[in-house]
């Protein structure tokens, strides 16, 4: 447990940049409550919804066909915590 708080701490990668790893990780992983939680905590640090979009692209590169029925995870868990702009 140490080592994954250490995943936490600022370091030559800023932690935005971790959690959108970690996040595509979780993408390929199929792991529906860590694409959850990892969706907030990308909110929450700062990223982006094109950003966290982008992280999923590079996930579905990387893992494939399978994953992209996750990635409709994402966007439920990205609706919920980064709402998306009314247009004007």
């Amino acid at each position: 447990m140490q080592f994954w708080r250490k995943t936490k701490e600022e370091s030559a990668i800023p932690t935005k940049y971790k959690e959108l790893m970690q996040l595509s990780i979780v993408l390929v992983q199929h792991c529906r409550p860590c694409i959850r939680l990892h969706t907030e905590i990308c909110v929450s640090v700062g990223c982006t919804r094109e950003e966290i979009l982008d992280a999923a692209n590079v996930a579905l590169a990387m893992g494939g066909g399978p994953v992209f029925e996750y990635i409709g995870y994402l966007v439920e868990a990205l609706d919920e915590y980064l709402p998306r702009q009314k247009p004007v």
